[in-house]
């Protein structure tokens, strides 16, 4: 990863024993690939255990639309999109970047 972990809110979420809680109010996130993308899939199941609302769009990667070039420049799946209230959109690329913030920066438990 290139940057900061990117917080999700203000970091006020509570974490007692190893179990963290996402602050109010919580990010959208939403995950951007392609059906078929292995990387993608292990993501969403990720999502699913810790409880985490989010989203799923799926795009043509024959056809990639000009919105997710924009997102994305290299036009590789997948892309995490984390949007909170007041700020600026947040765009992950980069599997390793996606997961080390999947598995660090949601709530659940954490080893």
């Amino acid at each position: 990863m290139t940057g900061p972990l990117i917080l999700l809110g203000d970091g006020t979420g509570a974490c007692e024993d190893g179990v963290c809680a996402l602050p109010a109010p919580a990010p959208k996130l939403t995950l951007i690939s392609a059906p078929a993308c292995p990387d993608a899939q292990r993501m969403i199941i990720t999502l699913q255990e810790r409880g985490v609302d989010f989203g799923v769009i799926h795009i043509d990667l024959a056809v990639r639309p000009d919105w997710f070039l924009a997102i994305s420049p290299l036009g590789e799946v997948p892309v995490l999109k984390v949007e909170r209230l007041g700020a600026a959109p947040q765009i992950l690329i980069e599997n390793a970047a996606i997961s080390q913030y999947l598995g660090e920066g949601l709530p659940g438990r954490h080893s």
